[in-house]
């Protein structure tokens, strides 16, 4: 019986140590996805970017299109996790 209750703990230990390192990873990936370019092109830095204000950092290079792809929740504003999400897509 204290086999399989040693078991268990070490089983428990595992996954704990798994778990916490599962939010550790993520964790590093949020810190990856900050975007340098994203801050230049939220001029009024509320967090959000437009259509407009993209197309305004560097006219021709983004569309529409790319814009409508990068909003995911189609409420016409682009986060800065929505951006990141969509620029890694491309890598």
């Amino acid at each position: 019986m204290k086999n399989f209750t040693k078991l268990g703990l070490v089983i428990s230990c595992i996954i704990f140590f798994n778990v916490i390192n599962g939010f550790a990873q993520v964790d590093d990936q949020q810190l990856d996805i900050s975007s340098p370019e994203f801050s230049k092109m939220d001029k009024d830095q509320d967090g959000l970017i437009s259509c407009t204000q993209m197309q305004a950092y560097q006219p021709g290079l983004f569309t529409e299109a790319d814009f409508s792809k990068m909003d995911n929740n189609n409420d016409k504003l682009v986060s800065e996790t929505e951006y990141t999400t969509y620029q890694n897509s491309l890598h």
